[in-house]
């Protein structure tokens, strides 16, 4: 049972793997929390915090996390 616990395990990672490179085809890039945190001028705990709460959108690849640029400014610009 845990050889199939684990192929679902790849097959779940693959999947978002998939889904990140189609999301990438699509114009939409994604940063890390660092590089987030370096443009917007913000805490990286707060920008992690904003991306848990659904604030800001991004994707979760494990326990990696990326932030929509796009969204990222635009949330920017709103609090200016």
């Amino acid at each position: 049972m845990q050889i199939n616990d684990e192929i679902g395990y790849i097959k779940k990672q693959l999947d978002q793997i998939i889904d990140f490179l189609n999301q990438k085809t699509n114009s939409e890039e994604l940063i890390t929390i660092e590089e987030a945190a370096k443009l917007s001028k913000m805490e990286y705990q707060k920008l992690r915090q904003m991306f848990l709460n659904g604030e800001i959108p991004g994707k979760r690849f494990g326990r990696a996390i990326r932030i929509s640029k796009s969204a990222l400014l635009k949330c920017r610009e709103e609090k200016k």
